[in-house]
């Protein structure tokens, strides 16, 4: 989409440290995108964020982990992707030996191992919903405050 563009666009190079190379040009993306250039509240969160590690994983679905900490908690992003996103992809039950649809896009976002963010993209009309996002709200205001989730853009 148009924010990983321009953090592409952006990227730093292999040798720049983790936080640079993978969080730079999407957040200097998404200050541009939430017009938040001179908030200094989403300029400290940043620089209060720290990599601990990047993996990702390439077969016909890209898995990719990033452990991270900010303002004191750990927290934990996963993304799987199909390379084909306007196909359905099937995968087989390991348990029941049944094909399962799973969706195309998967993002999990979670703080000291509590849930806070989960996404779900199938390929249109291929799902129980075509996007299925939960995010616990109440929870991200309490960790963060609510000021704070106000002042980068809501909820």
């Amino acid at each position: 989409d148009d924010v990983d563009a321009v953090a592409e666009s952006l990227a730093a190079p292999e040798e720049a440290p983790l936080k640079e190379r993978l969080c730079q040009g999407r957040f200097n993306a998404w200050v541009a995108l939430m017009k938040l250039g001179q908030n200094s509240l989403a300029h400290e969160l940043y620089k209060r964020l720290e990599l601990q590690s990047h993996s990702v994983t390439l077969s016909s679905v890209r898995s990719v982990c990033v452990q991270f900490s900010i303002a004191g908690m750990q927290g934990v992003y996963k993304q799987s992707s199909c390379f084909d996103p306007s196909s359905p992809t099937w995968h087989m039950n390991s348990t029941t030996k049944a094909m399962e649809l799973i969706p195309n896009l998967l993002v999990d976002w979670m703080l000291d191992d509590e849930l806070l963010i989960s996404s779900r993209h199938w390929t249109a009309g291929s799902g129980p919903e075509a996007n299925d996002v939960q995010l616990n709200e109440s929870r991200l205001s309490e960790r963060f405050g609510s000021d704070t989730m106000t002042s980068l853009g809501g909820l």
